[in-house]
């Protein structure tokens, strides 16, 4: 495979790959107007692999239940569908079944607000929050003098 990986260590399947990317493409799709772009545009699936690898076998197996779906309710693959078919299909299954591709939902909003297109097209500036920093509203301080008065609730190391 072009990108290091050998095909005994792909996490998914080309096919499910393909769902997948086309399930994220609905999750976060461009904006009307192309100011934001789709999450279907980062590589989503390499991020999940690094960061939530225990997520791989279940968002597997769904893309695999969302293929049968499409075959049986349209008589096409899921990524051969049109977005409003994949759409409807993606949203009659998950009124079934809540947690189909809940993991990858929220992998996907991670992965996705963490992008420099994304925070600039937010309005945010696309930096580390430090050391610039971000300004926070000064407190009372004086609401943590009960948590202080308590002292240390730790064991020493």
């Amino acid at each position: 495979m072009a990108d290091g990986i050998i095909s005994t260590d792909a996490p998914l399947t080309a096919d499910q790959r393909g769902i997948v990317q086309a399930v994220i493409n609905l999750i976060i799709p461009v904006s009307d107007d192309g100011r934001m772009p789709s999450a279907a545009d980062y590589d989503m699936i390499g991020y999940i692999a690094a960061h939530s690898p225990h997520h791989l076998p279940a968002i597997a197996n769904d893309a695999d239940k969302l293929d049968r779906a499409a075959h049986e309710k349209f008589e096409a693959g899921f990524v051969e569908m049109t977005f409003a078919e994949q759409l409807q299909l993606c949203e009659s299954l998950r009124s079934d079944s809540p947690d189909l591709f809940r993991a990858l939902a929220t992998d996907t909003a991670i992965c996705y607000y963490q992008q420099d297109a994304v925070l600039e097209a937010l309005g945010l500036g696309a930096r580390a929050p430090f050391p610039q920093g971000y300004s926070v509203k000064t407190g009372d301080l004086s609401l943590l003098d009960p948590v202080r008065s308590r002292g240390p609730i730790y064991r020493e190391a």
